[in-house]
């Protein structure tokens, strides 16, 4: 039974990994979205799991320059669902936006 859990939690890692190598070794923020999504309708309605991706979505937005889109994906999570590390995540993307947002707003 161990193992069997153990097998389960490695091949996730595993999956995690590869979904992570688009974004940060491949710099495809489009293949990481759709990987996320992909995730997502494995991960079903586990609202802990959905925040952290909606963090992955807001970092792939972000790397598309669609600041507007990856704010509104942040404000839409429920921060009580992250962890210390998670929510660190998701403020640096929160400010990278505001200050995207407020950069270009004050161009115009």
């Amino acid at each position: 039974m161990l193992l069997y859990i153990l097998e389960g939690v490695l091949i996730t890692l595993i999956r995690i990994n590869k979904r992570l190598n688009l974004l940060e070794e491949k710099c495809d923020p489009q293949a990481f979205l759709d990987a996320t999504e992909k995730q997502r309708k494995g991960t079903g309605k586990n609202s802990k799991m959905n925040a952290i991706l909606d963090i992955n979505k807001s970092a792939a937005l972000i790397s598309m320059g669609e600041f507007r889109e990856a704010k509104e994906t942040l404000l839409s999570i429920d921060k009580s669902k992250l962890s210390n590390n998670n929510l660190l995540v998701y403020t640096i993307n929160m400010i990278c936006c505001l200050y995207e947002l407020g950069r270009n707003f004050r161009s115009r």
